[in-house]
């Protein structure tokens, strides 16, 4: 099997509902782009987040959810971001 790296700038829009890093896939062999968006409204109702790395070797979702319901997980990438910004 050969494994194909995620662009880093199709790794954000993973999770938009119907997009497909690879274009010229259809329905019938590509899926809808659904699955990950479906994933991510879980992850989020749970408090969670969805962590997305890919290399030439492995492309992994890790998913983290806290122990408890009521605690918000905040993505380590995501908080980087807004600091860097401030």
């Amino acid at each position: 099997m050969t494994v194909k790296k995620i662009p880093k700038d199709s790794i954000n829009k993973l999770f938009n509902r119907f997009y497909r890093v690879d274009s010229s896939r259809n329905t019938k062999t590509g899926g809808t782009g659904l699955g990950l968006a479906i994933v991510q409204s879980v992850v989020d109702l749970h408090n969670g987040y969805v962590d997305v790395t890919s290399t030439d070797e492995l492309t992994s979702f890790v998913i983290h959810l806290p122990i408890n319901h009521k605690d918000k997980l905040i993505d380590p990438n995501r908080l980087a971001k807004i600091n860097s910004n401030n």
